[in-house]
């Protein structure tokens, strides 16, 4: 059997040449996944929230705020030195956005649990995505990447609502 070729050229390269980070490599091939796939993962993320019901509802947040998370979030992956390290630099426009997200849905009412699965829910597309595009051989470091940094995303979401609920 051949080996299993990725679409759109994101096969990462293998074997690191001495000194340069691998995972930077692998972050930079899930920002171009990222970039290449928006519309399907915007589409699909959306749909996941809404069929949560009530408990994943995105109908307090719009086609657009949805939209500048996800560029802010490729963006964040493309341009951070460590994708998982939400505190650098590169993460501050989705930590912004995702504080006015919790801000707005405190005070709609939503439960910080509501707020979080929202986030939580972009990890779905993404999977799926790493699951069609990478190897096997890489799928793994993708998807600790994304489940690391989505994760610590969701958790600046529920601190942050909290924040504002009180």
């Amino acid at each position: 059997a051949g080996a299993l070729v990725p679409p759109l050229g994101l096969a990462p390269a293998r074997g690191a040449p001495a000194g340069e980070k691998k995972m930077n490599r692998q972050d930079d091939t899930l920002a171009k996944l990222v970039e290449s796939e928006q519309e399907r993962i915007l589409a699909e993320w959306l749909a996941e929230t809404a069929s949560a019901g009530k408990f994943g509802s995105a109908r307090q947040t719009s086609n657009a705020d949805a939209l500048e998370l996800l560029i802010a979030f490729r963006k964040g992956l493309a341009e951070a030195p460590e994708a998982t390290r939400f505190d650098q630099p590169a993460w501050e426009r989705v930590r912004a956005l995702l504080e006015a997200l919790s801000d707005a849905r405190a005070a709609q009412g939503s439960s910080a649990g509501e707020t979080s699965y929202y986030v939580l829910a972009l990890k779905k597309p993404l999977f799926g995505l790493i699951r069609e595009h990478l190897d096997p051989a890489t799928q793994f470091d993708a998807i600790w990447t994304i489940s690391a940094i989505v994760d610590r995303m969701a958790e600046w979401t529920a601190a942050n609502h909290q924040r504002a609920r009180e």
